[in-house]
């Protein structure tokens, strides 16, 4: 549709308007309604009736000229007429030139106008006409707006030296409350920033100013500090400032925020201080080593800190807005008419002793000292009461304690006096058993080295050392085992062992002990009961402890016995004598390292007291456990220890006397760089029936190793140039190596030897010196038994 316009044709020739209004009906956008004059009264006052979107102003008219016709328009509205096109037919430079300063808004010549320029023309002349009033308003309601508005508002322009340099600004605009501000008047209005403010170019507040308009980048301020002269007084103030580009100059809102900022400051100290009063208050409260609370007429806590809910049972959050039958059911009865009284009479309660029992200690009765304070309101009204509770159990419990913790310290001194002893005796009796075996050692070296002897007393002299270094050596590994139990380091090689084998060795190898005694040994073995997983050389140790045990405290013509049954998936050892028992007191203790009963047996005879110690270890290592009883003195003892029963691929041979079968199959590869140990290995294995291969250095034994592919290799570890590991990895390397099992020789035998060794590829791990039947055990497990486990 259309749009709609009303234009108003001024002309004194007939013709001319009616030229003038085809043309304009002909435009096809815009729908003209056509007023008409010959005159210029009629046509103010037909503008007076409804005012036009535009005029068509011919020059001569019937009554007066057309400029005198904008002269009277322009009074009679105010200077705001509408937009006026004067049509004349001279075209004279002189006359447009006027018409223009008049303020026409086009100016057309009769004889040379088009309908295109009529319209065109008078479309721009609406249109301009239209902006030029949406641009005065937008600037009169924008100056309304700066000037009512309460923060300052102004603009300034950039003033520069010849070389371009910015050296002040002057102010082209302040609103009123910039200048009621800075103390100024509408006069100081087009003043240079310099003139009414003194400090201002040397301020950074200039420099601010400066780098706003060179960069464009705007200045934003929470609190501005300037200090200068403002209307003869200096005074210094704080601004919240935002500065923008105009031009060459910048315009700025500020205001002045320094009463805020000092109210602001204030208010923060103020805080600040309540804030720490409250938290002195607070932390005094919270840390009182006496339980407070603060229980309302409802009797619900309402406040409480961490003492009074730790001696409540419940954390504080359980305690806010619960009630004391809640919080305290067992004590309610007593606690209620307490309150109800403070509340009644609004006096204190002091020094209250309260006592019972409540959640944090079940079954178990306190005692309180308590004080209720009432707290009232300006009516004098109890609108809750404050409570102040100190344990005093503590206090109730003082002597009974006191009588305690004296029969606790006497106690304590007996036993570290006992545990002195125990030292000294300990150092006294690891000398006496050691020094006891190098006096026959010492006696028969001198005797043998002063004095020819014949073969009968040279055997006899060489027996009775080796007895006396086999003991010392016993003593000295016994303590070598404690000390690794106790470290956690002690060894253990397990492989598949046969429990009759090793009983029956270990009760062969006591048998002269026993005889020397008169002692009678009984076995009743069930060989169904025969595989456990273990290291046999500890399993007979335990055993020989046992059974030595035994015939140490069972007099002459007594009696031992050792039984094995399978008892479900255990294997059950039993070792019962018919000795001195051991007392009810000592019982606890008889596994005990260092630990002896009182007996009337000579020093020679009972040793260090690890033997037992030794033994529950060693079967706790088995995953086993063991015990003793004993009705009383005289009454004997038996010792039962149990251990896990396993299945596996194939029964075991005796260690002693059947590990060898079959070695006369066997290929076996010895590695050692010491001759004499390599010799001793190959002589040892070669009468058990075993094909011996030797090599002095790692590369011998590989090269040995392509030739003739061994059944087993038994190697040293520490060699020059190329160790056991990497000789070992090297034939794992090979295609036939992969699965050859392999034992590793070595002086070292700590436990991180043993698992490099392991890591390497060797399945067995032996110390050296090395033990005959241990060697001959671990070759059996490798080739005949299941893979061993490590």
């Amino acid at each position: 549709m259309a749009e709609q316009r009303i234009v108003l044709i001024i002309e004194d020739s007939e013709s001319d308007r009616s030229v003038f209004r085809r043309y304009l009906f002909a435009d096809s956008e815009i729908s003209y309604q056509i007023l008409e004059t010959d005159s210029a009264a009629e046509g103010l006052n037909l503008c007076r009736v409804q005012v036009p979107d535009g005029i068509l102003l011919g020059i001569q008219l019937s009554d007066f000229n057309g400029f005198e016709f904008l002269t009277q328009l322009k009074a009679q509205t105010d200077g705001n007429c509408p937009p006026v096109i004067m049509v004349s037919g001279d075209n004279d430079a002189v006359t447009a030139t006027s018409a223009f300063k008049n303020g026409v808004e086009d100016y057309l010549v009769k004889g040379l106008l088009t309908p295109d320029d009529v319209r065109l023309a008078m479309r721009s002349a609406i249109e301009n006409a239209k902006l030029r009033r949406k641009l005065q308003h937008s600037e009169e309601s924008f100056r309304a707006s700066i000037e009512t508005m309460l923060d300052c508002f102004g603009i300034h322009t950039a003033i520069r030296d010849d070389t371009g340099q910015i050296i002040d600004f002057r102010i082209d605009y302040y609103n009123q409350a910039a200048l009621e501000s800075n103390r100024l008047t509408a006069k100081d209005v087009g003043k240079t920033a310099r003139e009414l403010f003194p400090a201002y170019r040397d301020s950074d507040v200039f420099a601010s100013h400066c780098r706003v308009v060179e960069t464009g980048e705007p200045m934003l301020e929470e609190s501005l500090e300037y200090s200068d002269r403002f209307g003869g007084q200096h005074l210094s103030r704080a601004y919240e400032v935002r500065a923008s580009k105009l031009g060459d100059g910048l315009v700025m809102a500020w205001r002045d925020v320094s009463d805020r900022l000092r109210a602001e400051d204030e208010r923060q100290r103020s805080e600040e201080t309540a804030r720490q009063q409250f938290a002195e208050i607070e932390a005094i409260y919270t840390a009182a080593p006496i339980g407070l609370c603060f229980i309302n007429t409802d009797f619900k806590f309402v406040r409480i800190n961490e003492r009074l809910a730790e001696i409540n049972g419940l954390p504080v959050s359980e305690h806010i807005g619960r009630t004391l039958r809640e919080v305290v059911p067992e004590m309610v009865d007593q606690l209620e008419p307490i309150y109800r009284q403070v509340i009644e009479s609004g006096k204190p309660i002091l020094d209250l002793e309260v006592s019972g029992i409540n959640r944090a200690q079940p079954g178990v009765e306190r005692h309180w000292l308590v004080s209720y304070y009432p707290q009232k309101d300006t009516d004098d009204r109890v609108f809750g009461i404050n409570v102040m509770v100190l344990e005093i159990t503590d206090r109730k419990q003082a002597e009974t304690e006191r009588g305690q913790l004296l029969r606790e310290a006497q106690a304590a001194r007996e036993e570290a006096e006992a545990a002195n002893r125990s030292k000294d005796e300990l150092l006294m009796i690891v000398a006496h058993e050691l020094r006891s075996p190098l006096n026959s050692i010492f006696g028969w070296a001198r005797l043998l080295q002063t004095k020819p002897s014949d073969q009968a007393t040279l055997t006899r002299a060489l027996q009775s050392i080796e007895r006396s270094a086999k003991t010392q050596s016993q003593l000295i590994e016994d303590l070598l085992d404690i000390s690794r139990m106790v470290q956690g380091n002690l060894r253990m090689d397990r492989v598949l062992v046969n429990l009759p084998f090793v009983i029956e060795a270990a009760i062969d190898m006591i048998r002269p002990l026993a005889e020397s005694k008169q002692i009678q040994i009984k076995s009743n073995i069930d060989h169904a009961a025969n595989e456990v997983l273990g290291d046999s050389n500890r399993l007979q140790q335990v055993i020989w402890n046992l059974l030595t045990n035994a015939i140490k405290f069972t007099p002459e013509n007594g009696q031992v016995e050792i039984t094995l049954t399978q008892k479900d998936s255990q294997a059950e050892i039993c070792v019962k004598d018919t000795g001195k028992g051991i007392n009810a007191n000592f019982l606890p203790y008889v596994f005990d390292r260092f630990r002896q009963a009182q007996t009337n047996v000579p020093r020679s005879q009972d040793g260090l007291g690890l033997g037992l110690a030794i033994v529950r270890e060693l079967i706790e290592l088995h995953n086993g456990t063991i015990q003793a009883e004993s009705q009383g003195d005289a009454q004997g003892a038996t010792f039962t220890a149990r251990l896990p029963l396993v299945n596996c691929c194939l029964p075991l041979s005796d260690p002693q006397n059947g590990a060898s079968e079959g070695f006369d199959q066997l290929q076996i590869l010895v590695v050692d760089d010491e001759p004499d140990s390599l010799e001793f290995v190959k002589f040892l294995l070669e009468n058990e029936g075993a094909t011996i291969t030797t090599a002095t250095s790692a590369d011998e034994a590989i090269a040995a190793f392509q030739q003739l592919t061994p059944t087993l290799i038994i190697s040293d570890i520490a060699m020059p140039l190329k160790d056991g590991y990497e000789m070992l990895r090297e034939i794992r390397a090979l295609e036939a190596g992969h699965n050859v099992p392999a034992i590793a020789l070595t002086a070292y035998v700590d436990e991180d030897v043993r698992q490099q060794a392991f890591a390497a590829g060797y399945q067995i791990h032996l110390p050296k010196p090395l033990d005959i039947g241990q060697l001959i055990e671990a070759i059996g497990a490798l080739t005949k038994q299941c893979p061993t486990q490590r």
